[in-house]
């Protein structure tokens, strides 16, 4: 459920020779939100942070001011005053997903656990798919990672037939580590979405990690049928030279990813580069 500010309310008064229109606090609270933008831009965060206040002060409702404040103060590691500002706007506008997403963080990093737990069952009742089911990520970026175990099976119980969920959860599993839980998530995504190239390439890099090694060729081969990128092909090259199982064809598909412009493309360029300078080394390329 989404909550939607109302319709700003204008206060017309008439005198004679002059009409005039009186602020009022839902406008001077957006008003000021915005002078707050304006100082982030010119990196006066302490004064951007005091606008923010000022906002929540003429209208307790203004929740884009209390995201503005929140993720400040998060940044800002100021995580206790973080959750007083969201609390009191949360108890006028309990269902906004923003705020309660950044009241999660606040809990995570203060490692209020049980309380951080409460704020995610809310979110999973009140907020849009994509915002809950990126929360365990989110969490997982920050180290809660108990807490983005919980995230990811409550995401799941909401919406278990979603594999981007499962993906999630298997990368939360993948981050703790747990081997099994990981494994379960990304069969169970691409189960539901096949040729699902993040959870192939994932479920490879796992039993690459655990010494699967004819398992991780067989994920890493999908992911490639599925999708030829700088991601598929430079997993796949990469352990088709480490390995020696096939390296011209390997040397081949890290050709093909380095001509990307992604990260993948990096690694591949990386990994060409420093074979060429082991090879230079040794006198065996000019």
């Amino acid at each position: 459920m989404k909550k939607v500010l109302g319709k700003v309310a204008v206060i017309v008064m008439t005198i004679p020779l002059m009409t005039f229109a009186a602020e009022s606090g839902a406008e001077k609270a957006i008003r000021l939100n915005d002078e707050g933008v304006k100082l982030i831009e010119a990196h006066d965060y302490k004064g951007a942070l005091d606008k923010f206040h000022e906002a929540l002060e003429a209208s307790p409702k203004c929740v884009v001011a209390a995201k503005n404040a929140g993720q400040m103060l998060i940044l800002g590691q100021k995580f206790r005053e973080a959750k007083e500002m969201l609390a009191k706007t949360l108890a006028e506008v309990p269902n906004d997903a923003g705020c309660l997403v950044q009241m999660i963080q606040a809990c995570a990093f203060l490692g209020e656990t049980k309380e951080c737990i409460k704020w995610i069952e809310k979110l999973a009742e009140v907020g849009d798919a994509p915002t809950v089911r990126s929360l365990p990520l989110l969490l997982r970026d920050q180290g809660a990672l108990q807490e983005a175990a919980v995230a990811s099976e409550i995401s799941i119980e909401k919406d278990g037939s979603d594999p981007v969920r499962w993906l999630n959860r298997g990368l939360v599993a993948d981050a703790i580590p747990n081997a099994e839980i990981a494994e379960e998530s990304y069969r169970k995504a691409i189960g539901l979405k096949p040729g699902y190239v993040d959870a192939l390439v994932n479920l490879g890099n796992l039993y690459e990690r655990t010494g699967r090694t004819d398992d991780m060729f067989a994920a890493y081969e999908k992911a490639y049928s599925a999708r030829k990128c700088p991601l598929t092909e430079y997993n796949l090259g990469r352990k088709l030279v480490m390995e020696k199982r096939d390296v011209s064809r390997g040397l081949d598909l890290l050709n093909d990813a380095a001509k990307g412009d992604d990260a993948a493309a990096a690694a591949a360029n990386a990994m060409l580069k420093g074979m060429i300078d082991k090879l230079q080394k040794k006198g065996g390329a000019k």
